[in-house]
């Protein structure tokens, strides 16, 4: 796993370590979904469908769960159905709107998938304490635009 090295400048070393420090995570929570046999995107919308608990969810509806608004949610889907982790059906009030629904095999993988990414934050975070984690959020939160 490749982490590019720091760029030192006054201008932006906050925003480079925030930009490394997610860069860095991230690629550690792929690793972490290696054994799950799922992406970080397909595992974004099985989070989402587990949310809904039951209920299904159209494929723009689970566009709006995705961290990354340029991702192919049909594609992934489409993905995610050759596992048997989801179903897609028609809508029967609107037979041109696609449902998707979590499936048992979805829900075990998730359960998987989830323990790995769990055991992954809690040794990220366990140098910060509860007010670090807390402070940390708010600011972060803070740089959203």
């Amino acid at each position: 796993m490749h982490t590019p090295k720091q760029v030192t400048g006054k201008d932006n070393d906050l925003l480079t370590q925030i930009i490394l420090s997610s860069s860095a995570i991230i690629n550690k929570q792929k690793k972490a979904l290696e054994s799950s046999d799922l992406s970080l995107q397909q595992f974004q919308i099985l989070k989402a469908l587990k949310s809904l608990k039951g209920k299904p969810a159209s494929i723009n509806n689970l566009g709006e769960y995705m961290f990354d608004k340029m991702s192919n949610t049909s594609r992934l889907v489409d993905k995610l159905k050759a596992k048997n982790y989801v179903k897609r059906a028609h809508a029967q009030a609107d037979r041109r709107k696609v449902e998707v629904v979590l499936t048992k095999q979805g829900k075990a993988v998730l359960q998987k998938a989830e323990r790995a990414v769990n055991r992954l934050e809690k040794t990220i975070l366990k140098e910060l304490s509860s007010r670090d984690q807390s402070g940390l959020s708010k600011i972060l939160s803070k740089l959203k635009m």
